[in-house]
């Protein structure tokens, strides 16, 4: 039925390790190359600030804070 053969553990080692280093690879890429991307999305929105929200009670939406409060 399922028999375990020598190729199948060989393929199922290398699925396991393509999987692990492609992990480690995001994150080391993420790590290093993350501010970079950051400032690529920032030039493309504008101005870059960043706007504080508050939650309206009476709807339960995210509005952006008033200057006055």
């Amino acid at each position: 039925m399922l028999g375990l053969s020598f190729a199948k553990l060989a393929v199922l080692v290398a699925i396991v390790a393509v999987v692990w280093f492609g992990f480690r690879w995001l994150d080391r890429r993420s790590a290093v190359g993350g501010s970079a991307a950051t400032d690529r999305v920032r030039a493309r929105r504008g101005d870059g600030h960043v706007v504080d929200l508050e939650r309206n009670p009476k709807t339960g939406a995210y509005e952006p804070r008033q200057r006055g409060d």
